[in-house]
């Protein structure tokens, strides 16, 4: 029974099993990286524990850096769909996803392959640049909306790396969920500002919003948080990476995001009202007097 356990035959011959062990913890991603890539210098189609914890461990560090940059673009579509003013939103929405389908027919047509990754940045791109030749000022309101996210992404990964708390497959969940909430908050606090603009007052942040935004996340932070307790290291790491990066999301959008708003309310405000096409004589019929 011992030696079945190491040896393997039959009519095409014997064949042994040969165990190595690491003299390094695997639990580190370098460490595992490097054996890895060693074993694999010896044999293609080594298997294993740390192999199987490498591949799996990879595949879902790309399958979230996947989730984040879809979720990315269908977040910047729709806020962008919402701040156009009526007259622009198809005529800046239909023509980059026409022109992207067009290019993933065509490569798969070439290749019979398509890397949607490349189409989504086509796409991406494709509508940032006529966004800003129709309607920079517009554009500009999408960008700031999702400037919550962003820092509270910076405070997070900061804080991590002071700590020393590494991405594991548990708490990589974090980044998806807190470009949710970030950007949740950055819509309040931008439908805020364009509300007083509208009225032509200068922006101030509005007390129901700030109200609303803080409680939002502080309770947030108390659900994520109470994750802290756990024995679980990995739960661990995830109570304290979302508690930190709502935190880090909750000050963006109380201190700099008003702030920028206010300068820019004050020296660009934004033109919201529809683009109508004006009859040539409309103006001199107003004019004229009775």
């Amino acid at each position: 029974g011992l030696k079945a356990r190491y040896l393997r035959a039959n009519e095409q011959g014997q064949k042994w099993l040969v165990r190595i062990y690491p003299k390094e913890q695997l639990w580190q991603t370098e460490a595992l990286a490097s054996f890895v890539r060693d074993i694999r210098t010896v044999d293609a189609d080594v298997t294993g524990v740390p192999v199987q914890h490498f591949e799996s461990t990879s595949q879902l560090g790309h399958s979230y850096r996947t989730v984040a940059l879809y979720a990315i673009a269908i977040i910047a579509v729709i806020l962008l769909y919402e701040f156009l003013r009526p007259g622009q939103k198809l005529l800046t929405i239909l023509p980059p996803i026409a022109i992207t389908a067009f290019i993933g027919y065509t490569m798969f047509k070439r290749s019979g392959e398509v890397n949607p990754h490349t189409l989504v940045l086509i796409g991406l791109g494709l509508l940032t640049f006529i966004a800003a030749v129709l309607d920079y000022r517009n554009l500009r309101d999408t960008l700031i909306a999702m400037l919550p996210a962003i820092g509270g992404g910076a405070v997070l990964v900061g804080s991590m790396a002071a700590m020393s708390i590494p991405l594991n497959p548990v708490n990589m969940i974090v980044l998806p969920l807190l470009l949710g909430i970030g950007v949740d908050n950055g819509v309040h606090v931008v439908h805020d500002y364009r509300r007083q603009v509208a009225r032509g007052a200068d922006y101030a942040p509005s007390a129901d919003t700030i109200t609303g935004v803080i409680f939002a996340s502080l309770t947030s932070i108390v659900g994520f948080g109470s994750l802290m307790i756990a024995a679980h290291q990995g739960l661990f790491s995830l109570g304290i990476c979302m508690a930190v990066g709502i935190a880090g999301c909750l000050a963006t959008s109380l201190i700099p995001l008003p702030a920028l708003l206010a300068i820019v309310a004050k020296h660009q405000p934004p033109v919201m009202t529809p683009i109508r096409a004006r009859k040539p004589d409309e103006e001199e019929t107003t004019s004229k007097p009775a």
